[in-house]
């Protein structure tokens, strides 16, 4: 089986990615490897590496660090890793394949032209070695910023990889601030198994197959691709259905409008909404809605808010609030530390929101969809 998982920052990919393999390995009795691709530059790369080696602690997994030449360490192993050589049904988990990719175009005394070809040629290499193979991703191109020509460069290579590793995938899952969101779903053999094939079927049975081998609830996309007169037979209505609702999507996608529709406070006076642009810290503990949530985050941790715990006190606090926030973890990581801080940090309690609220709703173009709830 081979799973392709991408996402934004902060969105729970690796945690979804880890445990989507795990389960591989425990069903297989395999050896769990961890290939790990981020170069150690700095103290902000160190943190990160640390978070990730908590996140795998006690886990089972073997690391192997490979910066570039993915091809030759699937072919020849590891001097690192000394259990590569004679694994047992590996399983194994990459991540992740924007910083191998970064690796092999500015780190590499190959040319970069060839990068792409050679990242593939690793990733093939690897499937050919592995029972399981679970690489983790980005949407790096979902921005209209003027890159350079170094950027221009990056965002085209990683793009075609991650196209063509789709092809090559029998599964496919975006993570969305925790929830997995499928657009390739493995097939299913006759006693309901997610097997790797590349034939299509019946997609309610393909989902129940993979959520029956990954313990997770996913949302099939190719089923929730409907057009929008049948969005209501998905989305349902405010009545009845309590608790804490999340509303996200792209800049300038319409969720303010599908929220204030969808839960009402059409007029002021049945509904107080806050912009989290001008309103107080405190507004969002009391409000009936807040539009612009990522605004909010942004200034409170310029003024050196802690925010590690905003998820759990919104919930506690005001449970029936209805937030709308852009998803901004998409596109080229921030050059400025505190934008890679903020884009992290606000992908992180997003995460926390949606498992906290009773539904998720992802507006495209004026459409929501819903991802958790009824």
């Amino acid at each position: 089986m081979f799973h392709l998982v991408t996402g934004g920052s902060g969105s729970g990919k690796s945690a979804f990615a880890e445990g989507v393999v795990c389960q591989y390995a425990r069903e297989c009795a395999g050896d769990l490897f961890y290939i790990a691709t981020m170069m150690p530059f700095g103290e902000e790369t160190e943190r990160k590496i640390k978070r990730h080696r908590r996140m795998r602690a006690d886990k089972g997994f073997q690391t192997i660090e490979c910066y570039t030449g993915l091809e030759q360490m699937a072919e020849q192993g590891s001097g690192d890793c000394p259990g590569w050589g004679n694994a047992f049904h590996p399983c194994v988990l990459l991540e992740c394949m924007s910083n191998l990719t970064a690796n092999e175009i500015y780190q590499s005394e190959s040319s970069r032209k060839d990068a792409a070809e050679r990242i593939i040629r690793g990733v093939v290499a690897l499937r050919r070695k592995c029972s399981h193979l679970v690489i983790v991703t980005n949407e790096v191109c979902s921005e209209c910023t003027r890159d350079s020509e170094e950027m221009q460069l990056y965002k085209r290579v990683l793009a075609e990889i991650n196209v063509r590793l789709a092809q090559m995938a029998d599964a496919v899952t975006e993570v969305v601030y925790g929830i997995p969101v499928m657009w390739k779903a493995p097939a299913s053999d006759d006693q309901g198994r997610a097997v790797s094939s590349e034939k299509t079927g019946n997609s309610t049975q393909i989902v129940a197959a993979f959520q029956t081998a990954t313990n997770q609830s996913v949302t099939n996309q190719s089923a929730v691709n409907q057009s929008a007169a049948d969005q209501s037979a998905i989305t349902g209505n405010r009545k009845g259905v309590p608790g804490m609702k999340l509303v996200i999507g792209g800049a300038h996608q319409g969720k303010r409008e599908y929220a204030k529709r969808k839960y009402g406070g059409i007029e002021p006076a049945e509904f107080q909404w806050v912009d989290g642009k001008s309103c107080s810290f405190e507004a969002v503990y009391s409000c009936g809605g807040i539009y612009h949530f990522e605004l909010l985050m942004k200034r409170m941790m310029k003024a050196g808010e802690d925010t590690s715990h905003l998820a759990s006190r919104i919930a506690e606090k005001n449970p029936d609030i209805v937030i709308v926030s852009t998803e901004i973890g998409y596109g080229l990581v921030p050059v400025d530390a505190f934008d890679r801080e903020y884009r992290e940090q606000t992908g992180r309690v997003c995460t926390q929101l949606a498992e906290l609220s009773s539904r998720v709703d992802r507006v495209v173009c004026g459409i929501g969809v819903t991802l958790k709830g009824e």
